[in-house]
């Protein structure tokens, strides 16, 4: 073959190449050389669409740029988890359907490797993390910020620091109804049973969730080994799924005692 032809041949597939890399690629749409305001204006116009991934990549030149701006890093992280959750979803709709076509049945052991092949993007809840954790280096009074960083402890099953996070975020945010739901069940897994008693209580009477509440209660009263007390709110829930149901079967699952505890909690 012609040495001409074989290199033109050559570059003509170079350059398909490259044209396939970057049209998968989001970021290759972002132009260079924009101000902060503008990739600020240009991830709000990708939201608006529908394309995070896009957006995150407009906010990531934006924090080039302006690398201390907290709500930044924490619009980012939104995005983020707010992407993953997304894939997640899709991708674990698809696994259902394949494992129910499928005669070959995977454990559940391979489900989270399973659902990456699928789509699901599992790296983008620590990438959120990360920009929560950087909004919190900026701007310490970032509530927000500190719930997510807290719930992420309290999901780890980190629980000391879930409630140092948590009391952050009630010193911040007194009326943050959830905060004190979330840190009461951290309370509870330590055995600090009064100050899950008393958080949940909080959080009773900001959002006036009384079924929730009774069922909260109740499995305190359970680990403190109060039957009396555990009755009376099993008692209040009947007829009321799922929280009869859920404070039914704490009854028989396995949980250890109350701890002895400072008598005054305060934030």
């Amino acid at each position: 073959m012609n040495l001409k032809i074989l290199l033109f041949i050559c570059l003509i597939i170079g350059l398909l190449v490259a044209s396939c890399d970057s049209s998968s690629d989001p970021c290759s749409n972002i132009k260079d050389g924009l101000s902060y305001y503008e990739y600020l204006n240009e991830a709000q116009q990708y939201v608006s669409k529908g394309d995070k991934e896009k957006a995150i990549c407009a906010l990531k030149k934006a924090l080039k740029i302006k690398p201390t701006d907290a709500e930044t890093h924490f619009i980012l992280g939104r995005l983020y988890d707010a992407e993953g959750q997304r894939s997640y979803s899709d991708a674990f709709t698809k696994y259902l359907s394949e494992i129910l076509t499928k005669s070959n049945k995977r454990g559940i052991e391979d489900q989270t490797k399973e659902l990456e092949k699928l789509g699901f993007k599992s790296q983008y809840h620590q990438l959120a993390l990360q920009e929560y954790i950087q909004t919190i280096k900026y701007f310490p009074e970032h509530w927000a910020a500190r719930y997510s960083i807290a719930t992420d402890y309290l999901s780890k099953k980190k629980y000391k620091e879930a409630i140092d996070e948590y009391k952050q975020v009630i010193k911040l945010n007194p009326k943050h109804s959830s905060a004190y739901g979330q840190i009461a069940e951290a309370y509870l897994e330590v055995g600090a049973c009064n100050s899950a008693i008393d958080n949940f209580t909080k959080a009773y009477k900001l959002d006036s969730d009384a079924d929730s509440y009774y069922c909260d209660i109740g499995k305190v009263y359970i680990k403190m080994g109060n039957a009396e007390k555990t009755t009376e709110m099993i008692n209040k829930l009947k007829g009321k799924k799922p929280y009869y149901e859920r404070l039914t079967d704490y009854q028989f699952e396995p949980h250890g005692k109350c701890e002895p505890e400072p008598v005054n909690i305060k934030y």
